[in-house]
């Protein structure tokens, strides 16, 4: 019985593999041949749009003038997402580094998959490798699950959202994905996006924070909860 459970894992496990060779392929023979090439996956076009367009929730700002007569920031409205978009360029690049470090350290070299880890993953799913569980998400992955909401724990939502990532860096640049993961991620407390986090956190605008601040912001996405820096400063400080 238990034999036949291994072999049973090990085919699955070969299968997926299989499909994942696939995956790569068609994109690899897309990619050479750009001009006029659009492969719409899963609603991939639409995941596009969104990020061109900034088509999410985005946090109003009131504004009053004070008795000098100058506006200063009066109140916020939001729901339950609290989001300031800012641009790449004034995020410091400390700050994207730090992301980049803990969350995808090949971010630059692949095409929006990192087939060693995903692989990794996968076979430890199946075959039980490792007693905790392997993350094999790039930042391009964590992007489309941000956009999409598309979050459950099963081999079919991981492809789909392979094939998503793939075709995302058919059409978007490294810098337009880390600009637009970097407004997307949530960092608890209904935080979503760095802009709010530098605010919430170490009450400044996201250009002025420091390197342990950058750091300090990076730690939290793993866990918001367990890595807050407000309410859980040793978790974070450890991460």
């Amino acid at each position: 019985c238990q034999m036949n459970k291994a072999f049973k894992r090990i085919c699955v496990f070969l299968s997926v593999c299989l499909v994942l060779a696939s995956v790569s392929m068609l994109f690899a023979v897309g990619s050479t041949a750009k001009n006029g090439f659009s492969l719409n996956v899963y609603g991939s076009d639409d995941i596009v749009a969104n990020i061109k367009n900034l088509e999410m929730n985005m946090t109003s700002v009131i504004y009053l003038k004070n008795s000098e007569g100058n506006w200063e920031e009066y109140q916020r409205v939001h729901g339950n997402e609290n989001r300031i978009w800012v641009s790449i360029d004034k995020m410091p690049k400390q700050l994207q580094e730090a992301f980049i470090a803990i969350e995808d350290q090949r971010f630059y070299q692949h095409d929006g998959v990192d087939w060693k880890s995903t692989v990794l993953a996968f076979a430890n799913q199946y075959l039980k490798f490792y007693s905790s569980k392997r993350g094999g998400s790039t930042i391009t992955q964590q992007l489309v699950k941000n956009i999409t909401d598309d979050k459950e724990r099963t081999s079919d939502r991981k492809i789909r959202e392979i094939f998503r990532a793939l075709a995302l860096e058919q059409t978007l640049d490294k810098t337009t994905i880390l600009e637009a993961y970097l407004n997307t991620i949530s960092l608890g407390n209904g935080i979503c996006g760095v802009q709010v986090a530098a605010n919430y956190y170490f009450n400044k605008d996201v250009s002025e924070l420091t390197l342990v601040e950058c750091a300090a912001i990076a730690a939290i996405t793993k866990n918001p909860t367990a890595y807050n820096p407000v309410s859980k400063p040793e978790g974070n400080r450890e991460r």
